[in-house]
């Protein structure tokens, strides 16, 4: 995992508006008092070096299982493959399987209904040498820190990932199921340009294209 990841130094927040440093966290000491440091990496990745543990380890892995819910059965511990007539039995299962878990749905005797969070995310990835070549910016990604501009009722997290820098505006949003989404969606660039008028001007220009 380390060899996939940054390390980053310090969690920084500042002021949405006018950048002002309000709280500095360092991680080095945290990591020398528990023997860990803290890791940002891709999901990706860590799924890999799970997998490849697993591998390693003598583990079987089996790709397009389906199952139904129907199909499992929590009191003797077994699994009906939808697609087969074949029946699986463990000690443990995990119930990795995502937004719409059949095991989730097997456990609690429903199918749950999503809850609306009131927020939205809008995520911009930009290449750290775009950063690099404004010199009043390379501050940004001269060191591996985590920085937050914290704003009324929003906030910009930002991020350094294999030569990407990541940057996630987290807005208000509606709580109305009827608005709920899922997936990527469509921005409106000129719109999001707008909302960000009253925040630092060096946050403003990172998503701004170089002429």
């Amino acid at each position: 995992m380390m060899a996939k990841s940054i390390v980053p130094d310090a969690i920084i927040l500042k002021s949405y508006s006018t950048g002002q440093v309000l709280h500095k966290q360092d991680l080095k000491e945290p990591a020398d008092k528990y023997g860990a440091p803290l890791l940002t990496l891709h999901r990706a990745h860590l799924r890999q070096v799970l997998y490849d543990e697993a591998i390693a380890h003598g583990v079987t892995i089996r790709h397009g299982i389906k199952i139904d819910v129907a199909g499992v059965d929590l009191s003797s511990g077994t699994l009906k493959l939808a697609d087969t007539s074949e029946t699986i039995h463990a000690d443990l299962y995990i119930g990795a399987d995502g937004g719409e878990s059949v095991v989730r749905t097997a456990l609690i005797g429903h199918k749950p209904k999503a809850i609306p969070h009131g927020k939205i995310v809008h995520r911009i990835l930009i290449q750290e040498q775009d950063i690099i070549a404004r010199p009043h910016l390379k501050y940004l990604v001269k060191k591996p820190n985590i920085i937050v501009w914290l704003g009324p009722e929003c906030e910009a997290v930002t991020y350094g990932l294999d030569g990407i820098f990541n940057i996630a505006f987290t807005w208000p949003w509606s709580k109305e199921p009827k608005d709920m989404f899922f997936g990527a969606q469509t921005v409106d660039l000129d719109e999001f340009r707008a909302k960000l008028l009253n925040w630092e001007p060096d946050l403003r220009e990172i998503p701004k294209p170089r002429h």
